[in-house]
This record gives C-alpha cells, structure tokens and sequence, in this order.
C-alpha cells in the first residue's frame, strides 16, 4: 500500500489544485480537507483541479 497524499495549493484568486494518491485514511482525509477549506477562504465560483 502506498503513502497517502492529499495537497491543496491556491494557483489564482478562484482556483485550488488539489493532488490525492494512496490510500486515504480518515486522519488523512481530514487534514486535508481543512486545508481545502483554509485555502478556499474568500473564493467565490472558484475552479477545482484535481490531480491524479
């Protein structure tokens, strides 16, 4: 099993680029998606990418 990724990086005013890879745990996923939502502060009708 691989290592587990989830990033968020903000690339533009309205645009996250998110990259998942491995198997995502719960702890995983939940710092994850707290970083989404810290980066997405202040966006509005914003674009995702997601990387695989």
């Amino acid at each position: 099993m691989s290592e587990a990724h989830f990033t968020v990086e903000r690339i533009g005013p309205n645009s996250l680029r998110v990259a998942l890879s491995g198997a995502l745990d719960a702890t995983t996923m939940e710092v994850g998606l707290q970083a989404m939502s810290t980066e997405m502060d202040g966006m509005a009708h914003g674009d995702l990418l997601m990387v695989d």
